[in-house]
């Protein structure tokens, strides 16, 4: 009877886990621990380490963005710069001529 009340018992904390991991994202920074709801269930993004993310990860995940933002943590998510958005605008009209490391050769 015991073993029986252990195997429950641990399909229940499965199950809870996943639900959870399902309907929340769990965010590590470089402060802290944040827990955003999904905008959509899944289980994609269930825990994400933002600490060395730059803007182009950011822009690979746009569900994580909105939630973070929504949830007013907007302070988290790297954005453009104006040298950046220049930068692209410059790149679009001139086929790429410019680069982030210098001129080159």
């Amino acid at each position: 009877m015991r073993r029986l009340m252990t195997v429950l018992f641990g399909i229940g904390l499965g199950a809870g886990l996943v639900l959870f991991a399902c309907h929340y994202h769990l965010i590590r920074t470089k402060q802290e621990h944040l827990v955003v709801r999904k905008q959509q269930i899944s289980l994609t993004n269930s825990y994400v380490d933002v600490r060395l993310w730059g803007l182009s990860d950011w822009q690979e995940h746009p569900k994580l963005v909105r939630a973070v933002v929504d949830a007013g943590h907007s302070d988290i998510v790297v954005t453009p710069t104006t040298s950046d958005v220049l930068r692209n605008i410059f790149n679009s009209f001139g086929g790429g001529m410019i680069s982030g490391a210098g001129p080159q050769e």
